[in-house]
């Protein structure tokens, strides 16, 4: 196993926090950084920034998915296998 050079936190610059924090506020509180409530009023760099994190999130969120379905699958599975086995 590979030791870390680094800590993986300090690989992120500080922007990408920031930009984290604009989607976090605007999908839990519709707050948006230049005020206002449309996505669409925002500079195009907010705009930019809030669509590729919840691209990374979509993402993310359907991987996750995913995996969960393959290992339910496997567990069904193996539970069919132990029926069989038994009976």
């Amino acid at each position: 196993m590979r030791e870390l050079v680094s800590c993986p936190w300090a690989e992120i610059k500080p922007e990408s926090y920031e930009h984290f924090n604009w989607w976090s506020e605007f999908k839990s509180l519709g707050i948006l950084p230049f005020g206002g409530n449309d996505l669409m009023e925002q500079p195009g760099f907010v705009y930019e920034a809030i669509s590729f994190v919840q691209r990374i999130y979509d993402e993310t969120s359907a991987n996750d998915a995913r995996k969960h379905q393959s290992e339910m699958q496997k567990q069904i599975e193996k539970l069919r296998q132990q029926g069989k086995s038994r009976g």
